[in-house]
């Protein structure tokens, strides 16, 4: 095969699937009595159902658009015979999960030089994957919640349902964060540490815990939820202000561990068999992550409850620091956190965020491949949705996101990124194990990984961010 698109996922199945139509039929219609009533046959043909994307051009590919009467979306994953591939492609000419289906066939042993051999190793297994998500910001939780409900409910089924990309994971600030309209707390009264003025603002009782509920709802293979606090109460910080630069660091994290918050969470019955808590969840370099989690696992007392390490996706040179700790710390899970491009200060007067930026998507595209070659098992997206402006931000700045919504006209458009993250999250199940999957040469800008799925079926995610064709064959053992 030929890859000459961006982004293209591979799903086939590699275990048995029996068809009983053909058996269910005949025996109704074998029975006089039955088939004179008998006029025919209805049967569901999935493929039939989509809507494909409505385009718009935008900077350098098309973006696609949602309003209040026609939004595209995607067919379930389904298992299909033994043999078959189902190719879904994606790219700059405009593809969006463009779906094409492949048969294996006999292994010719003559194979081209510049061909690239990918072959499938099953028994050599790495991580498990546990899901792809992002997170309910003030500023996402508002935007939806700006559109019509029918738009702001479809928007939430983009993301989690079977007919979307099929997130399975959820970051929630506790209170506000960088891109709310304001920045605040849970409490805000000054010295109330019993907590008697502990308050949900309308950001969360009006749009994100409604908005959470339907997410958990439509979403195919449930919901995992976790968050962090952005800032402490003013009132606890030495300058009595919500930000100053100053950086915790592991020893303080470590003791605030086990001598406060673990005891406080299992006074309240959340023991570590009923959540997981995760150290770091870092994206500057002011922490080296090797020492910091060093300083938190290796105390004993500390370490028992620790289950996972976090950590943001802005400097690439971690990875080597992420193999290490994995080789320390195997039982410890690592999960990309936040991921979160163009993030600027605003311009005068108000630009809107560029839309149909493929540069966006391939950045993503190469960056998850990268990220799960690392051990890591999940890949949290930062805001769900921003306006056209990438706003609003309590510091005036703007950001770039998969979805940017159009309130005033009752529009919301999907930027190639949503796409691009989609290849991963609506594929690659939660539990899925990434597989061996080794190639004969690597071109430049191609990248590939191999994931085996609970329902046995297998995913390989290919990704060609250059401007040439490559020319494909993928070997499994199992089929030639």
């Amino acid at each position: 095969m030929t890859s000459r698109l961006s982004t293209i996922s591979l799903v086939y199945d590699d275990g048995s699937t029996d068809n009983p139509m053909i058996q269910y039929v005949d025996t109704c219609l074998s029975d006089k009595d039955a088939a004179k009533y008998v006029t025919g046959i209805v049967f569901h043909c999935y493929l039939a159902n989509r809507h494909e994307c409505v385009g718009r051009k935008g900077k350098d590919t098309l973006y696609c658009v949602c309003n209040a009467t026609y939004c595209d979306d995607l067919d379930p994953i389904t298992k299909q015979p033994v043999g078959t591939i189902l190719s879904y492609q994606t790219s700059q000419s405009g593809d969006r999960f463009k779906e094409s289906q492949l048969k294996f066939t006999k292994q010719n042993d003559h194979v081209d030089a510049d061909r690239v051999v990918l072959t499938l190793e099953k028994s050599f297994k790495f991580q498990k994957i546990f899901g792809i998500g992002a997170a309910f910001t003030d500023a996402a939780a508002i935007n939806i919640g700006s559109l019509p409900k029918d738009m702001s409910d479809r928007v939430i089924k983009d993301y989690f349902s079977a007919s979307g990309i099929g997130f399975s994971m959820a970051r929630i600030p506790m209170a506000g964060c960088d891109f709310s309209t304001h920045i605040y707390t849970y409490d805000d009264t000054k010295d109330d540490y019993s907590l008697e003025h502990f308050t949900m603002p309308d950001e969360d009782i009006k749009y994100k815990i409604p908005q959470i509920k339907l997410a958990k709802e439509v979403a195919q293979h449930g919901l995992k939820l976790f968050g962090s606090p952005w800032t402490t109460p003013k009132w606890l910080n030495d300058k009595e202000s919500f930000s100053s630069m100053q950086f915790l660091n592991a020893s303080i994290e470590r003791d605030f561990i086990k001598k406060h918050l673990v005891p406080a969470l299992t006074k309240a019955g959340y023991t570590k068999d009923k959540m997981n808590l995760m150290v770091y969840d870092d994206g500057s370099d002011q922490n080296p992550m090797i020492e910091y989690v060093d300083t938190c696992l290796s105390d004993k007392d500390a370490a028992k409850y620790i289950t996972g390490i976090a950590f943001h996706c802005y400097l690439s040179t971690r990875y080597p620091g992420i193999d290490a700790l994995h080789q320390k710390y195997p039982d410890v899970f690592t999960l990309m956190s936040e991921c979160c491009q163009n993030f600027r200060k605003n311009t005068e007067p108000f630009t809107p965020s560029t839309l149909g930026e493929w540069g966006q998507a391939t950045n993503y595209a190469n960056q998850i491949v990268d990220t799960f070659h690392h051990w890591v098992s999940g890949w949290v997206e930062w805001n769900l949705a921003l306006d056209i402006f990438g706003h609003p931000n309590k510091d005036f700045k703007m950001a770039d996101a998969p979805l940017l919504i159009d309130a005033k006209n009752k529009e919301y458009f999907k930027n190639p990124n949503f796409y691009a993250i989609g290849h991963f999250s609506k594929f690659i199940a939660p539990d899925s194990v990434r597989v061996e999957l080794t190639a004969s040469q690597t071109p430049g800008n191609f990248k590939s990984i191999a994931f085996e799925r609970p329902d046995n079926s297998v995913v390989i995610e290919l990704v060609n961010s250059g401007g040439n064709p490559i020319d494909i064959t993928i070997n499994d053992p199992a089929h030639g």
